[in-house]
């Protein structure tokens, strides 16, 4: 049989596991909203840099 303690023990243990994983996931969330906004605002500065310069400019050529 099991102790009251140890059965305390294991429901605060996973309690912190919760916490742990629902930090992680709103993290993950926020990461991937910034990026998302990251390459949104690359997207649209590229847009923008095509609709200004002259045609056979290379807007995005490769460098060397």
């Amino acid at each position: 049989m099991s102790s009251p303690v140890s059965s305390e023990y294991a429901d605060t243990l996973e309690s912190i596991k919760r916490l742990v994983h629902q930090a992680r996931y709103v993290a993950q969330r926020r990461v991937n909203t910034e990026l998302l906004r990251l390459y949104w605002q690359i997207g649209a500065t590229i847009i923008e840099r095509q609709k200004t310069a002259p045609w056979g400019s290379k807007v995005l050529s490769r460098p060397g």
